[in-house]
């Protein structure tokens, strides 16, 4: 049996209240937030001694990244630019990516966070270069997988 891709969670449509979150933060949304979560990434804002946490949350149009600080971090993408986005399962992190693979921020989420955040990204399409069936979100060495499902054909049990 071949190793089967995960399929990502559907993206979630409904606008989230951001009324309980601090005023820096709800200043800097222009928009409808339809995911929100603080990653483990830290960020250069200023402080001698302390680096804070980034947060990402989805819109309508794209993703923004936030960090609070004398010198706040902000960065604002579009949907359309990271579709060659992944989660990295190894190192924990999700991966912005452009259509060439070519990664320019990394967010380390735990792997349910991180999925969500994906499925906002491509908002229920599969990744590009893959089809429905099998997006590229795959176990990283399928050979591992068919050799522990399957068993080892070199491999003999003594008794």
């Amino acid at each position: 049996m071949p190793a089967r891709a995960l399929e990502l969670p559907k993206p979630l449509t409904q606008p989230i209240d951001t009324q309980p979150w601090p005023q820096a933060l709800r200043d800097s949304i222009a928009e409808p937030v339809h995911f929100v979560a603080l990653t483990r990434t830290r960020v250069d804002t200023g402080f001698w001694l302390y680096r804070p946490r980034l947060w990402v949350w989805v819109g309508g149009r794209g993703l923004t990244l936030w960090a609070w600080g004398y010198a706040p971090y902000q960065r604002t993408y579009d949907k359309a630019r990271l579709l060659g986005s992944f989660y990295n399962h190894v190192t924990g992190a999700v991966a912005l990516a452009d259509d060439d693979r070519k990664v320019f921020q990394t967010l380390t989420l735990p792997p349910d966070t991180g999925y969500q955040l994906l499925a906002q990204i491509y908002n229920g399409s599969p990744p590009p270069g893959s089809s429905p069936a099998t997006p590229r979100i795959a176990p990283a060495n399928p050979a591992l997988l068919d050799m522990t499902q399957q068993g080892r054909p070199d491999a003999q049990i003594h008794n």
